[in-house]
């Protein structure tokens, strides 16, 4: 983006830092309606991440360490937190 727009890569950067700040900050978890899990491997040393992924949107609206209910235990506290009912999900 820099090259093509003409800005310096310093700018460019912030500006994506700013963007990614401005709708990744307050997710409002209460309006979720279809969740996908998935958990991709990093290699050796980091090993795995679980994302929670809003399917409506496509957003990653979690991102936990690990593998398993481990990694999504800080995400279901946060939803319940949320005021969400888990009895409308929509599984998929």
């Amino acid at each position: 983006m820099a090259e093509l727009t003409g800005l310096c890569w310093d700018t460019v950067k912030e500006i994506v830092k700013e963007r990614l700040t401005k709708d990744y900050t307050h997710i409002r978890l209460k309006d979720l309606r279809r969740l996908a899990i998935d958990e991709i491997y990093l290699g050796r040393k980091k090993k795995y991440l679980t994302l929670v992924i809003d399917q409506e949107t496509g957003r990653i609206i979690w991102v936990g360490r690990g593998r398993g209910g481990e990694a999504l235990h800080g995400f279901w506290r946060r939803l319940k937190a949320s005021g969400r009912r888990s009895r409308r999900w929509r599984w998929t």
